[in-house]
């Protein structure tokens, strides 16, 4: 994970060892004033301006980072209220409001929600019926664009990669009226993420705190994923920003797990997950071996 070093000095700020973090808000306010702020890292900025106190001139134009983001945020809370509430919310929406003091700490771009797979025909033509046009559908996912906001709106059935579908999903909760997935499904969906940006590092670091180890554990166990929240947990402690306390060194990890960075989301990936013994793999390659030869 690369952070650019202007990200790097943001997340500093607000994430970094206590002792740190005043100097990097002084070393940013030196080297990057807020008026020439670079991009990308300037959608870090309101992060800052939520949590960071001591902004001394610069308050007021923080301030209006933070009410812009609130109320870009706002506007698609109040679609996806309009969208019914079969739909269970992930990513940006879940882990704003499930994670973050407020909703302007931390943008929405795109909205993705889960729908069981025998719905989502249905729930796909409803949201076209309501003027939110398909862009692409199969029968596991369905994408709508929103032409008020531009937003895309993300239909998925599957929940993680590799692992089998559920009919019914009962990881989720109600924020404000909203289902959305629970802290310990984010942190397991932000673990098997691929791409890495620094909102995943800021996302990781605000959210591994207001989990117990307990907790990590049992959604780790369950859906076999545990190399991967060790993995990702020990990465995000070696960017050196204040360290997540939660020692998973013990965590146990099916052979399958081994495989799965190298082999990504082919379908053998997902058959040897299912394996719970390193003695048991050759047979397991031999009879998927044999399936694909059938078929």
């Amino acid at each position: 994970m690369i952070l650019s070093h202007p990200e790097r000095l943001l997340l500093e700020t607000v994430r970094g060892p206590l002792e740190r973090r005043q100097a990097a808000w002084e070393e940013r306010r030196r080297l990057y004033p807020l008026p020439t702020f670079p991009n990308p890292a300037s959608q870090l900025l309101c992060l800052v301006a939520g949590e960071w106190t001591e902004q001394g001139d610069e308050r007021p134009r923080l301030r209006g980072i933070l009410q812009h983001t609130w109320l870009n945020n706002q506007g698609k809370i109040s679609l996806v209220r309009r969208l019914g509430d079969e739909i269970v919310w992930l990513g940006d929406m879940a882990i704003t409001l499930s994670c973050y003091g407020n909703a302007g700490h931390r943008p929405i771009q795109g909205l993705e929600g889960w729908v069981d797979v025998n719905r989502l025909q249905s729930v796909s033509d409803r949201l076209e019926q309501q003027g939110f046009p398909v862009v692409w559908r199969t029968r596991g996912f369905a994408f709508h664009s929103c032409p008020q906001s531009g937003a895309p709106i993300r239909l998925v059935s599957r929940l993680l990669p590799n692992r089998p579908d559920r009919n019914a999903f009962d990881e989720h909760h109600l924020v404000d009226g909203l289902r959305l997935v629970t802290p310990e499904f984010l942190l397991l969906r932000l673990c098997l993420a691929r791409p890495h940006n620094a909102w995943w590092v800021a996302d990781l670091l605000t959210l591994v705190p207001k989990l117990t180890p307990a907790q990590i554990r049992r959604v780790a166990l369950e859906h076999r994923a545990g190399l991967a929240v060790r993995r990702t947990i020990e990465r995000i402690n070696r960017l050196g920003f204040a360290p997540l306390e939660c020692d998973l060194r013990s965590l146990s990890a099916v052979p399958g797990e081994w495989f799965e960075r190298m082999l990504g989301e082919r379908g053998l990936t997902a058959h040897l997950l299912t394996v719970d013994r390193w003695s048991q793999l050759p047979g397991a390659f031999w009879f998927y071996w044999n399936q694909w030869r059938k078929r």
